[in-house]
Parts: structure tokens; sequence; C-alpha cells
């Protein structure tokens, strides 16, 4: 199983390599959009996690991951409630919304998720 973070956030990265190491998954960051469609295109069962805070970043995002993958392996991760960022709302890509708290027993809770 594959898992693309899709964040400029070093504590998103590091706690997303966290939950590979423990499911075992490989992990995958820094695509350019190209190859992160071909990336998704080639291995569609992947579990994305996308930064929702940067408007311009997650919206570019938006298109390839709707094209690519099942909103249900999308999780978007914001620092505030959902309802903070209407801009997530204008494409039907991410399934899953997750706080950005990643201090315990979120693991645990999150590697369920997955």
């Amino acid at each position: 199983m594959h898992c693309l973070v899709i964040s400029e956030r070093q504590e998103d990265l590091e706690f997303v390599s966290r939950l590979n190491t423990l499911n075992g998954f490989s992990l995958h960051s820094n695509l350019t959009f190209s190859e992160m469609r071909t990336f998704l295109f080639n291995h569609p069962r992947t579990i994305v996690f996308l930064n929702g805070d940067n408007q311009e970043h997650s919206e570019s995002i938006a298109q390839v991951l709707s094209d690519t993958i099942p909103a249900s392996r999308v999780f978007v991760i914001t620092d505030k409630q959902l309802n903070s960022y209407p801009h997530l709302f204008r494409y039907a890509t991410f399934g899953h919304h997750l706080y950005r708290r990643y201090e315990d027993p979120a693991t645990t809770v999150y590697l369920k998720l997955m």
C-alpha cells in the first residue's frame, strides 16, 4: 500500500511517516503535478494526506486528485475547523478531515482510519 503526503509542513510529513512505519506503507512526497497524476493513476489505492490550509495549493491539486483517486482515500489536514476553509468545498476531492493535532492518542486513532 502507498501513502502520499501533499504538504509543505514538516510536522505533517513526520506524522504520516510514523503512521506509515507502523502500517508498513510506502511513503511518497514532494511529487510534481505530473508525477503525482502518474503515480496515482498507477496506484489507485494510495491514501493521500493533503494540507488544506494553503488555498492556492489545495485548489490546484484538487483536479488532479478528483481525476485519479476516490475521495474516500483522501484526508485533508487543517489547523482549524473545516468550516473555516470554504475553498475546500468547491471540489469533491476529500472524504476525511483531520485536525492537525498529532499528540497521542492521534497515532492510534489515525491508524484505525487508514
